[in-house]
């Protein structure tokens, strides 16, 4: 699905399975669109170097993912036309610009990325909200994680939920059971990121 300076959209039950871009958002890719939200249905097993799931460039916007929306065995795969560091990112979500919210019963679940973010991956200036349901897994069995390795005989990969470039209010849900390969296997801050935790 392709949304690109859209107004108002809202994606309810909606099924997406198998599906592969070779660059960015296997499920979903949306750019500069506002009060967009998915509050119902699922995106699985799709996959992308950036969002193996969603892709969202909205600089200025919000993106609601809520409901009982669920993200489940999507991934990133290593496109040979990029270098680094412009490595894959974001097995569930990635987020390069404006708001990100996380609410309700929505998951991400068993997704993978080959570098950085299993779960989700957000950019410098993007804002992340996690708020669902208070007891609610909302991220698990997530990863982070190279499938070569170095010099040294080690994986590489950062945070296997979230890592995030931005802000990121945690205010309430479980981050379960997810994996790097070197560094956080639940959150990791990139660079000048700030956290900010009230709840969990």
């Amino acid at each position: 699905v392709f949304v690109d300076n859209g107004g108002n959209i809202a994606i309810k039950n909606a099924t997406i399975n198998n599906c592969i871009a070779e660059e960015s958002g296997g499920g979903i890719y949306i750019n500069q669109t506002m009060n967009l939200s998915m509050t119902s249905g699922t995106i699985s097993n799709c996959s992308a170097h950036y969002g193996g799931g969603i892709f969202l460039n909205n600089s200025g916007h919000t993106f609601t993912f809520g409901g009982t929306a669920s993200i489940t065995g999507c991934q990133t795969v290593w496109n040979p036309i990029f270098s680094a560091p412009h490595y894959p990112a974001g097995g569930g979500i990635y987020a390069n610009g404006g708001s990100l919210i996380v609410n309700g019963t929505a998951d991400i679940t068993d997704c993978v990325s080959v570098y950085h973010g299993g779960g989700i991956s957000t950019t410098v200036g993007t804002s992340l909200e996690i708020s669902p349901t208070a007891g609610h897994e909302v991220i698990s069995g997530c990863v982070a994680k190279t499938t070569t390795v170095d010099q040294n005989g080690n994986h590489e990969g950062s945070g296997g939920a979230i890592i995030a470039g931005g802000s990121v209010a945690y205010n309430s849900g479980i981050i379960r059971n997810c994996e790097a390969g070197n560094n956080a296997g639940g959150v990791f801050m990139d660079g000048n990121s700030t956290l900010q935790m009230n709840g969990g």
